[in-house]
């Protein structure tokens, strides 16, 4: 494995240009190759060898990738374009950018000590290679072929999740071959780099057949794909028999679900490994038209729990929070001084090149806090006046920074993280599900006291939140219609998920809040 990364290494050193997979493949794997291309070649070879060599090309493709995803991810190569159907091509940093990152940006101004105790989680994948995630808008390819090329492109510079906007455009029963073929395509090649897919889809255009081919696939891709179902009161209403249909298919298909309040939000979730994403209200609904907008550059994640093991003060707690906003607003500023190659290949997809970071914000995302420890007590109180502090800290910036002529944008928004595959090294949860097994529980005091809090945690966490509903006993797809329709009708509550599940027994109600 060392030898051939040498090899990979040598081998830009020799030629020193930009290099694409096949030119890569063609110079490290001479000898297969040609032992394929003969085959491939030969009149008289039957379809069945055909197809075993063309899968031991494809092999040394993915074989290669792999290694070649590494050297990017540890800044010796980046990839400059893609060409033909999603070829990727790479050329190798100069030796004055071979470190991208300087020592500098490694001292972390002050954030050493929460590092050391794993309260704060930074992604490096990210520093001056990868956005975390980004948003294509499906309405403005007229192809699956056209969106398909896109989206691999954009892939080679996200880190967390791609997700595409309005995906129910390519919902029809003409596309959906195209459509299926799309989904494992860009899956495969998402596996390589461990990312995920998220796609909006609203519910009140889609084509119902079309999705449930969709949701039936979904077991045969390489990486899960969430669903985000846009929806609200009046298309519940009048798409019900539509619904309980895709309900019954749900209950029998292990698919990755969402529900997004269209009556509250507009601007599209996206769901990554670390948390949920999303944009600015107000900004997304004055946006100008763009195929593409970033949607996180730099996420970072504060373990609460541990944080609170360690400090007591509500003094300490913005003392972090200063230093966060401190920090990235310095890595905001490297990024400006020395542009990375990846900045220029995202702005140059867009026709307007100053629209695919005109939305994007960093994620400051909290781990494990729970308003009913005591250790927390007033936590929703201390994170909203943090909240305060950060956006007083931005808009100062901003001032700062536009008087001198020099105009930027640096926002940060808060969200929830996400330890669902326990990838992190993060505190073990301390907070408890939230489980109705009957549709009158949403009606009992604490659980609408609970909804209520979530409201304005809601509301706080701007840049992405979730709330899972854990449904247990015996239920009709007439009972979570009926329990949608109650959150969608009563609370602010943007964006859930329906978990179906057992309950331990002798469980009681109120020992399930998330």
């Amino acid at each position: 494995m060392k030898q051939l990364r040498r090899g990979i290494i040598e081998l830009f050193d020799e030629i020193g240009k930009e290099l694409t997979t096949s030119q890569i493949v063609e110079a490290l794997y001479a000898d297969e190759l040609r032992a394929i291309t003969d085959i491939l070649q030969q009149p008289y070879a039957s379809a069945p060898e055909k197809t075993k060599a063309k899968n031991l090309k494809a092999e040394l493709h993915r074989r290669l990738l792999y290694h070649l995803n590494k050297l990017t991810d540890d800044h010796e190569l980046f990839v400059s374009k893609i060409v033909g159907r999603g070829e990727k091509v790479f050329k190798s940093f100069s030796k004055q950018t071979t470190s991208p990152v300087s020592q500098k940006a490694y001292s972390f101004f002050g954030l050493e000590e929460y590092l050391e105790k794993n309260i704060l989680v930074l992604d490096r994948q990210t520093f001056h290679s990868h956005v975390a995630a980004l948003v294509i808008d499906a309405h403005s390819f007229s192809s699956l072929r056209q969106l398909e090329e896109f989206t691999l492109t954009c892939a080679t510079f996200t880190s967390d999740v791609i997700g595409i906007h309005a995906m129910q455009h390519f919902f029809t029963p003409d596309a959906r071959k195209d459509l299926l073929r799309f989904l494992k395509k860009v899956t495969r090649d998402l596996e390589e780099t461990r990312k995920r897919l998220s796609l909006s889809i609203d519910l009140a255009e889609v084509d119902e057949h079309v999705l449930f081919d969709v949701i039936d696939a979904l077991k045969d891709l390489y990486v899960p794909v969430s669903l985000v179902f846009e929806v609200g009161v009046t298309v519940l209403q009048q798409r019900r028999a539509f619904l309980r249909k895709l309900f019954t298919q749900l209950f029998t298909v292990h698919a990755e679900v969402y529900f997004q309040n269209k009556d509250v939000v507009v601007s599209p979730f996206l769901v990554g490994k670390r948390g949920i994403y999303r944009f600015s209200e107000k900004e997304w609904l004055s946006r100008e038209n763009s195929r593409m907008y970033v949607a996180c550059v730099l996420p970072v994640i504060v373990d609460v729990q541990r944080f609170f093991n360690q400090y007591t003060s509500p003094s300490a707690f913005h003392d972090l929070l200063r230093k966060i906003n401190k920090w990235l607003l310095t890595m905001h500023n490297m990024e400006r001084a020395q542009p990375p190659p990846y900045l220029f290949t995202l702005q140059s997809l867009n026709i307007n090149v100053n629209r695919s970071f005109s939305l994007t914000r960093n994620s400051i995302r909290f781990w494990n806090f729970n308003w009913e420890q005591a250790r927390q007590y007033h936590i929703t109180e201390l994170l909203q006046a943090s909240r305060e502090q950060t956006k007083e800290f931005c808009r100062n910036e901003w001032a700062i920074y536009n008087s001198c002529g020099i105009p930027i944008r640096f926002k940060n928004a808060f969200a929830t993280a996400f330890n669902d595959n326990e990838e992190l090294d993060l505190s073990k949860r301390i907070y408890r599900k939230f489980t109705i097994s009957q549709s009158k529980d949403l009606y009992a005091p604490q659980i609408k006291e609970f909804l209520l809090e979530r409201e304005k945690l809601f509301s706080l966490f701007d840049g992405g939140d979730r709330l899972r509903i854990f449904r247990t006993g015996k239920f009709t797809e007439d009972d979570v219609l009926f329990e949608i329709s109650i959150l969608l009708a009563n609370y602010g509550i943007s964006f859930f998920k329906f978990a179906f599940g057992e309950r331990p027994r002798g469980a009681s109600l109120t020992d399930y809040f998330t």
